[in-house]
């Protein structure tokens, strides 16, 4: 069942970060040009996103790789029997 899943996230990233903007870029292409030269258009303009995107990335990883998350340390006993616990029939009454 996790191979299934792992498969359809791997299917939802390509679609998301592939096929979609592929075919959006193929869509707003001038219809007038041939096949071939919207194809390499569309695929000319996907290598530019890739660009934009992989130059993101790589300056958020770059400067923000680290994030100072403060916290509290919290210290105590834990309970050693039952008894310890409280009754809540009694609190209820």
């Amino acid at each position: 069942m996790e191979t299934l899943w792992f498969i359809i996230y791997m299917i939802v990233a390509v679609l998301v970060s592939i096929l979609i903007p592929f075919a959006q870029f193929m869509y707003e292409t001038d219809d007038e040009k041939s096949i071939t030269s919207r194809l390499l258009t569309a695929l000319f303009y996907e290598v530019c996103l890739f660009i934009v995107i992989g130059i993101a990335f790589f300056i958020s990883y770059a400067y923000l790789r680290y994030a100072y998350i403060p916290f509290t340390l919290v210290t105590g006993t834990t309970f050693s029997s039952s008894t310890d616990l409280i009754n809540i029939d009694s609190i209820l009454g």
